[in-house]
């Protein structure tokens, strides 16, 4: 028997299955098919960041956060330190060094300054980054060697801990109050 405790801590991902899977009986009975079915929402941060109005609506998640735990901008600006990191590679990408020099300075400016800091896991890791853009310290060609990279992954695995929250709320927001995790807990307990 599965305990109240066990449910409780389980439920945004209980409710993400039951939920893909109840859409997918209800379209495949609509269209006979299963085979033309709409893309499936996102599931993972990368898949919210690929579309700008989901990643603005998690911007907004993010900002209420901070708002109710008094923390200023803290996780906004992981977020936009996120994509600072992938607007960077791309442009290194392309080849466009313009781009690369312009995005540099601004991350500089906007993370690694010191009257603005993106909160990191590692006070050393900060540094390195500070001197990185700076362009004091070179370091391997190899991008998961790099100071910056290694923040990116350290800010990524700090919002993806929020990320399955955000897509519980934004997926009951964007269909209105579902009464689906009631009927769950009364069909398991």
């Amino acid at each position: 028997m599965l305990s109240k405790k066990w449910f409780s801590r389980n439920v945004s991902a209980i409710f993400l299955l039951v939920n893909s899977i109840y859409e997918t009986f209800v379209y495949s009975q609509n269209t006979g098919s299963g085979a033309d079915r709409p893309p499936s929402p996102p599931r993972s941060l990368a898949s919210i960041l690929r579309d700008q109005s989901v990643t603005n609506d998690f911007r907004t998640f993010l900002a209420d956060l901070d708002e109710d735990a008094g923390e200023g901008d803290l996780r906004v600006k992981w977020l936009n330190f996120v994509l600072a990191c992938r607007k960077l590679a791309d442009s290194n990408e392309n080849g466009n060094k313009a781009e690369v020099k312009k995005t540099s300075a601004q991350m500089r400016e906007e993370f690694f300054s010191e009257s603005q800091r993106v909160v990191l896991t590692n006070p050393a890791m900060w540094s390195a980054c500070q001197a990185f853009l700076d362009g004091k310290k070179t370091s391997s060609k190899d991008k998961a060697e790099r100071p910056l990279w290694k923040a990116h992954d350290d800010v990524v695995g700090k919002l993806d801990d929020l990320h399955q929250k955000f897509l519980l709320e934004h997926h009951v927001t964007a269909r209105g109050k579902s009464d689906l995790p009631d009927l769950l807990q009364q069909c398991l307990l």
